[in-house]
């Protein structure tokens, strides 16, 4: 029988550990770099027949005000933080929809 003081070691136990951090590292470097390579490419800007609707920059100040509102705690740019972010379209929609009513009604009704 093997004694357990015999095999592991404390040379032994840091060998292992070192291994097993540098594998790991070298892993988790290799998939972020191709997370890196497959980011969606961004328009440089958007455009329908008649008019532009949005820059590249647009995007840009998109992404640092989604930023600003909390959103890198709570997921990825790409989407994640869709499942747990609030609904800030929604809000954004209905706050909009309650300023056209009130204006529709001469100011009268203002929250």
């Amino acid at each position: 029988m093997v004694d357990y003081k015999q095999v592991f070691t404390i040379p032994r136990l840091w060998i292992g550990f070192s291994v097993l951090m540098v594998l790991m590292f070298t892993i988790l470097l290799a998939m972020g770099g191709r997370i890196y390579r497959a980011v969606p490419p961004l328009p440089v800007m958007v455009t329908t027949p008649t008019q532009v609707l949005f820059h590249s920059a647009d995007i840009h100040t998109g992404r640092d005000i989604w930023r600003s509102l909390g959103g890198m705690q709570l997921g990825s740019v790409w989407g994640h933080g869709a499942y747990l972010a609030p609904d800030w379209t929604a809000d954004f929609l209905h706050r909009e929809a309650l300023a056209i009513l009130n204006a529709r009604a001469g100011g009268n009704f203002a929250a």
